[in-house]
């Protein structure tokens, strides 16, 4: 973390799905939820799950970060660093 840091404290039931989250934060930061990229325990949340698909619970924090792609190349950079998480990580390939 650093001084320049920003938090914001939303509400929001675990059943909500991560879009829901998004415009509740944008609501609050007026950042589009389109720009917006969520990340709880290194994994990035993928609009359509729900918050309690993730584990996450009352006050949980997830980081944010904003990003200039359209969702959908956010969808799949979602799912390939996801996976990556899954496998360990990458790994290296020898000839």
């Amino acid at each position: 973390m650093s001084a320049n840091d920003k938090f914001y404290h939303v509400e929001v039931d675990v059943d909500a799905t991560v879009e829901e989250l998004k415009c509740l934060i944008a609501i609050e930061s007026a950042l589009d939820p389109e720009r917006q990229v969520l990340y709880y325990r290194q994994a990035i949340l993928t609009d359509s799950k729900r918050l309690k698909d993730y584990g996450i619970t009352n006050n949980d924090m997830i980081n944010l970060s904003i990003t200039n792609l359209n969702q959908a190349d956010q969808d799949l950079m979602a799912n390939f660093f996801n996976k990556m998480n899954k496998n360990g990580g990458a790994k290296p390939r020898m000839s």
